[in-house]
């Protein structure tokens, strides 16, 4: 079973540090997991479409259209951290805020990445990036050590290129659609 102390618990092995028992410890640590790991882990979660936080809705207009410019307003979901794709593929849009601005009809499907905050649905190699980006972010307020600092930053890319590549390999992957140019090239004499 996965926690966020557990989590915080690789991050401070990976600095050479002594572990801690519940975030609540009067200790630094433990204060710099607790105000740090959600920041953290929404940041990791957002940059890249993990499977176990990508979630799907089905948005109903909720906003006039804007000032300018065509579409309606869509308000996303409160757990929306990054809008991967609209279901209608051919549907101009853009985030503005905390609305989704589109030129298609109501309802409008969204697959999107989700803030999930129960450790217990990341896979395993998502919890050693988690560790990996608190342990860089942790490092200069525990250690003092800027070598250490860019050691856990150079710990945390190896670690989400890894958990990327296989999280990349669960599916069978997006469909691409080709466009007017690329067909107009292809049928060129």
């Amino acid at each position: 079973m996965t926690s966020v102390v557990e989590i915080g618990n690789i991050a401070l092995v990976n600095l050479g540090e002594d572990t801690i028992t519940s975030l609540s410890d009067a200790v630094k640590a433990a204060r710099l997991i607790n105000r740090r790991y959600a920041p953290i882990r929404d940041a990791v979660l957002r940059a890249h479409p993990w499977n176990c936080a990508t979630a799907r809705a089905q948005l109903a207009v909720t906003d006039p259209a804007p000032a300018w410019g065509p579409g309606a307003g869509y308000q996303l979901p409160s757990d929306c951290l990054r809008v991967l794709r609209l279901e209608d593929r051919s549907a101009a849009w853009k985030i503005e805020g905390r609305r989704l601005l589109a030129d298609a009809s109501a309802p409008l499907n969204i697959l999107y990445t989700a803030r999930v905050a129960d450790p217990n649905q990341f896979d395993p190699l998502l919890v050693e990036a988690i560790a990996a980006r608190l342990a860089a972010d942790l490092a200069h307020p525990i250690t003092q050590s800027t070598t250490l600092v860019q050691l856990m930053w150079d710990l945390y890319r190896q670690k989400l290129i890894e958990a990327r590549g296989v999280d990349g390999q669960e599916g069978s992957g997006d469909e691409l659609f080709a466009d007017t140019w690329l067909m107009a090239r292809v049928a060129a004499p």
